[in-house]
């Protein structure tokens, strides 16, 4: 961020998906908001959704300071971030000056350097038992056809993950809405231990129902691991309602760069 403006002196934007039919889905985005605030390092913080109200087509009417970072609370740079939330905020670039307002566009939460160790950290959480030479690590992401980049995000992450040297026996990505999809897991991994990790920011119904009706498991089951043809079933938490976010933002408006 510009060197000559202090973190007092901006607000700071948050774009989530909200739902309308699952109020889970924009709790993680709300809480990280309220996280922010209470931290007291911003003049203000704002949560919007494209779901839910307040909408991203009246982002800045609360809005009081001239400056403002926005951090997409989105895994991926994908459809949303690279086409709606510009659109509908009137966003022409990575700094765009009108009505007052100069508005600098961040790099979504999900792209940032830390999420690697987050996710494996997950893993280590749900499967504290279970060794890594021994385990199916499965990285479950969205996918879609509106843009290629948003299987992204998965992808890097495994690359990463492999990078590392780590021990896993296996790292996969896998999809809801694209190929290799959720629904094959047991023909994809080769482990009796498989270690599920979705790569979403909310427990919504992507998380709490589909995720469950793929797998076979009863929703609302909370013993894990889950028995599921033979194998041990560990599913994580999503990823974006940790309380890391809270940096993850931080140093995305930090470190912003407007090229």
């Amino acid at each position: 961020m510009d060197k000559e403006i202090s973190l007092r002196e901006i607000a700071v934007l948050i774009p989530g998906h909200g739902s309308t039919e699952n109020s889970q889905s924009s709790q993680a985005t709300r809480a990280l908001a309220e996280e922010l605030r209470e931290k007291a390092l911003f003049a203000e913080v704002h949560a919007v959704f494209w779901k839910e109200e307040p909408h991203y087509r009246n982002a800045f009417q609360d809005v009081g300071c001239s400056n403002i970072y926005v951090v997409p609370h989105f895994i991926s740079e994908g459809y949303f971030t690279k086409e709606v939330i510009p659109r509908e905020l009137g966003l022409m670039g990575r700094v765009t000056e009108r009505d007052g307002f100069c508005i600098h566009y961040c790099d979504p939460v999900g792209s940032h350097p830390g999420m690697t160790d987050l996710l494996l950290k997950r893993a280590a959480e749900i499967a504290p038992g279970v060794e890594r030479s021994e385990m199916s690590l499965l990285i479950v992401g969205h996918g879609t056809g509106r843009n290629k980049d948003s299987a992204g995000a998965v992808k890097q992450q495994v690359e990463k993950i492999c990078a590392r040297g780590d021990g896993f026996g296996e790292v996969l990505g896998v999809y809801l809405d694209e190929a290799p999809h959720l629904s094959d897991w047991c023909a994809l991994s080769n482990f009796q231990n498989v270690v599920l990790l979705p790569y979403f920011i909310a427990e919504g119904l992507h998380f709490s129902r589909d995720l469950p009706k793929i797998l076979g498991v009863k929703k609302g089951a909370v013993e894990q691991p889950y028995e599921i043809r033979l194998r041990k079933v560990y599913c994580a938490q999503p990823v974006g309602g940790d309380p890391v976010m809270v940096d993850f933002v931080i140093d995305q408006v930090r470190g912003f760069d407007g090229g």
